[in-house]
């Protein structure tokens, strides 16, 4: 179990909060989180295993793994791309 004093660079990868992610195995490259922070009902964050650069464009694994939650929660996909809208 993570302390709650521990504090890391990147949130997006392991070791994770406990009940911050939500399946692992989404895809080979993808795993599913719930967002800490969110702003809607049912906000969930599809992210990559390895670290990768926010800005970098999607790729079709990223656009694969993001349908996966889409459809399950009728819901629709966002990408917050770099540090001028918003990404951490």
């Amino acid at each position: 179990m993570v302390s709650q004093h521990y504090r890391k660079s990147d949130v997006f990868l392991e070791p994770f909060e406990e009940g911050i992610c939500v399946d692992d195995s989404l895809t080979k490259t993808h795993r599913l989180l719930f967002n800490k922070y969110p702003s809607r009902l049912y906000h969930v964050l599809v992210v990559t295993k390895e670290k990768e650069d926010q800005g970098d464009p999607l790729t079709l694994k990223d656009l694969e793994a993001s349908l996966i939650p889409m459809k399950a929660l009728d819901g629709f996909i966002f990408y917050n791309c770099g540090v001028v809208a918003g990404a951490s």
